[in-house]
């Protein structure tokens, strides 16, 4: 088909296109126009509703989630609750640690007296072991033979071992004779005069005592000096004799009053 002298279906220039269709060229033009000014209208509007934008026509920004909204009270709310439980759990704690130390102080301390009472009576049931020995060497006479002399020689190293194993675990004697007398240690059945021990001293001992670690177990019998005894006064004059003799050397004293 031939249009104007030339073939439908040809090339068409950009001269004949607007020449033929002016509506068409028009409308993309305001298409175009429209969705520029749309873009720039939208563009404007998100920047006019920020925080700048509002400070600028004015208005303060909200602040719907600060400190003093509404929302932020049960949150504050809930914090406190959860420090304080927290206080009192770490408190709890405290108190169950001090009230298990305590626990485990005053076990171990009985404990202690446990064993202490227990070594106080085995001592105590030693002591008259060496009480005896040394009884035993008293009795022993003082002229011996042969065996007896092995004998008590055998008695005496028996006592010098049992007192220095008494010296290792703490066990000691009391002091005894010539040392001053101490009521917390001694007790005094007797009190002596002695030339030889000073006064308030111990003169002698009936049985010994002992110190376990320091602390008194059983206490000495001792006998106690006075110191040396008193001279006695001279013998007083008889009143009689001194008269006769009286007249017995006077001369001149009558003949009835001189004895015959």
């Amino acid at each position: 088909m031939i249009v104007d002298g030339k073939e439908a279906g040809g090339p068409v220039d950009e001269a004949t296109a607007e020449t033929t269709h002016p509506a068409s060229a028009e409308a993309g033009t305001e298409a175009g126009t429209g969705a520029g000014t749309e873009a720039a209208n939208q563009a404007s509007n998100e920047a006019g509703s920020g925080p700048a934008a509002s400070q600028a026509h004015g208005h303060e920004p909200s602040d719907h989630g600060g400190a003093g909204s509404p929302e932020a009270a049960p949150e504050q709310s809930g914090v406190d609750d959860t420090r304080a439980a927290l206080e009192q759990r770490i408190d709890d704690l405290t108190r169950a640690l001090a009230e298990q130390a305590n626990i485990r102080s005053r076990l171990q301390r009985e404990n202690e007296d446990r064993v202490a009472q227990a070594v106080k009576r085995f001592a105590a049931d030693l002591v008259g072991v060496a009480d005896n020995l040394g009884r035993a060497l008293s009795a022993a006479p003082i002229e011996r033979d042969e065996v007896t002399a092995a004998f008590v020689t055998g008695v005496e190293m028996t006592g010098k071992v049992l007192e220095a194993t008494f010296e290792r675990h703490g066990l000691r004697r009391v002091p005894g004779v010539g040392s001053p007398f101490d009521p917390m240690v001694h007790q005094a059945v007797a009190r002596i005069p002695s030339s030889v021990v000073a006064a308030n001293n111990v003169l002698m001992v009936h049985q010994e005592g002992w110190m376990l670690n320091g602390k008194l177990l059983r206490e000495a019998t001792v006998v106690i000096s006075t110191g040396p005894a008193a001279a006695a006064p001279p013998p007083a004059n008889d009143a009689g004799a001194g008269d006769d003799s009286a007249a017995e050397g006077d001369p001149s004293a009558p003949e009835g009053d001189r004895p015959n």
